[in-house]
């Protein structure tokens, strides 16, 4: 295989970690291809540059941009303008990528990524895979399988399901037929969905309409029978 593609295939690698915070993914394995209108790989400082309709194929995802571009020896990349990749049942669009170091991905510009039913919408998003833990500092959504929760700024750990979201926050779970917001929302997807309003904090269930400082639900728990 290539050298230069099997570098590049980190990249694509770290694009679809960064896209749905698939932690402990593995390096790809086995061919690897790197497509552009050139390609020129500087030995001395062990850098890639691929610019025109760069497109990177693993064999089982696929990453395209118009300019990619990846530093071996600080695990360091990006890649520029119509980002779009697949891995998997894991999609991500954004305008840019940035790859620092194997645990700290940040995708800029228009950012949606997807796996299975969770989904992140925003301006901009940075993801930690060591913590498991992703940043939207510039405010957007996250859905989930239970619902969606939008704010000024959002937060969370997802391997426990934990988000948190500040400024104008907005929760919505059409399965429970619930919408309630607030200055703050905090979600444990793990613990009966547990979903705590607070500051100005509203929320609406059927006919019901609650106000206080403070609104606690247990969106999973099940009803008494």
């Amino acid at each position: 295989m290539n050298k230069t593609a099997r570098r590049f295939s980190l990249l694509l690698t770290a694009l679809s970690i960064g896209a749905v915070t698939v932690f402990a993914a593995p390096a790809p394995k086995g061919p690897s291809e790197l497509i552009a209108d050139t390609v020129t790989y500087d030995m001395k400082n062990d850098v890639m540059v691929a610019k025109g309709n760069v497109v990177m194929i693993t064999t089982d995802g696929k990453a395209t941009g118009d300019y990619a571009e990846y530093h071996n020896k600080t695990g360091s990349g990006k890649v520029i303008g119509h980002v779009i990749a697949d891995k998997g049942d894991a999609h991500m669009e954004c305008n840019e990528f940035y790859v620092e170091g194997q645990s700290h991905f940040t995708a800029v510009g228009n950012v949606k990524a997807k796996q299975k039913d969770r989904a992140y919408v925003g301006p901009k998003a940075e993801f930690f895979q060591d913590q498991q833990y992703v940043k939207m500092e510039q405010g957007g959504t996250v859905t989930g399988k239970d619902g969606s929760i939008t704010a000024d700024f959002m937060e969370g750990w997802t391997g426990q399901e934990h988000f948190i979201g500040r400024g104008n926050c907005h929760i919505v779970s059409p399965s429970k037929n619930f919408e309630g917001g607030g200055d703050n929302a905090e979600y444990w997807g793990k613990e009966e969905g547990k979903t705590v309003l607070t500051g100005n904090a509203w929320a609406m269930q059927d006919d019901n309409i609650m106000r206080g400082k403070v609104i606690t639900a247990l969106l999973n728990q099940k009803p008494a029978e």
